[in-house]
């Protein structure tokens, strides 16, 4: 339930509602997520699986539903005291932009934590000595040092809530790690999207990304569509091994953490 706000009309609309970080904290609660989490890869009372996606795509869900009970709050705030709506509305607009990668971008981070999963966040990887500016790759596993003293024995991940063009953005990051430091580096790509398209998924695999990972509803229909293409020259299964479903990166990363660092993280998970 959300709470009431105190709304002051003198500030900038948005800076009223709660931060994304609030938001999705409330919605853990509501949605008594730690239980489902103490139940991961089981099966509920109607037989469908407690997946990562799943969870993911519930907190998703229920953060945005609470973004908009606060968003109502101050819409009719703000209007009372005679606000452009039109202003105000370009206003939530951006803000629903913004806040819709940053609310992924968090639930990913406590998946993580709960596969006590050693990540680096938002760290610039420097190419050239002389200049402070890099590469900022969304999490670097398990950290950025570990990554510059050896590049094959780390993870560099890029997510994305919308995929649309941005998997471009991620295409020249993987090209400009990899003219610095060599094929070696390892970058897995996140795009928790139902329109994933096949174009992006292949474009992506020939140009600089390892592996994709792809929300658990668009999963199958992508891998059947590549399995369609018949030309002869088209390598269905070089595509296919590289693309995983988006429950699946957890025991992915600790797999491979395990086998580069000769030691055990965790338990591997066993999906159903």
């Amino acid at each position: 339930m959300t709470k009431t706000l105190k709304i002051d009309t003198r500030k900038k609309p948005t800076e009223n509602i709660p931060s994304t970080s609030k938001i999705i904290e409330e919605a853990i609660t509501e949605l008594k997520i730690d239980a489902l989490l103490d139940k991961l890869f089981e099966k509920d009372e109607s037989g469908e699986g407690i997946t990562p996606s799943r969870i993911a795509k519930m907190l998703e869900e229920k953060a945005f539903d609470i973004y908009k009970e606060y968003e109502n709050q101050v819409r009719k705030a703000y209007l009372s005291v005679g606000y452009s709506r039109e202003k105000l509305e370009q206003s939530f607009q951006q803000a629903r932009f913004s806040r819709g990668g940053k609310t992924f971008e968090i639930i990913f981070t406590k998946l993580l934590n709960r596969f006590r999963i050693k990540y680096d966040r938002n760290k610039v990887i420097k190419i050239y000595d002389h200049i402070t500016e890099g590469e900022k790759p969304d999490f670097i596993i398990p950290s950025a040092r570990a990554f510059l003293n050896d590049p094959s024995s780390s993870i560099l991940i890029t997510v994305k809530r919308k995929v649309r063009e941005r998997w471009r953005e991620a295409v020249g990051e993987a090209q400009i790690l990899r003219n610095k430091f060599g094929n070696e580096i390892n970058f897995w790509f996140v795009g928790f999207d139902e329109e994933f398209t096949i174009y992006s998924a292949i474009a992506m695999l020939d140009n600089g990304i390892d592996r994709i990972y792809v929300i658990n509803g668009r999963y199958d229909s992508l891998i059947e569509e590549i399995r369609r293409i018949s030309y002869s020259n088209f390598d269905n299964d070089r595509y296919l091994l590289k693309i995983r479903r988006f429950s699946d990166i957890f025991d992915d990363i600790i797999q491979f953490m395990n086998e580069h660092n000769g030691k055990q993280l965790t338990k591997q998970l066993t999906l159903v």
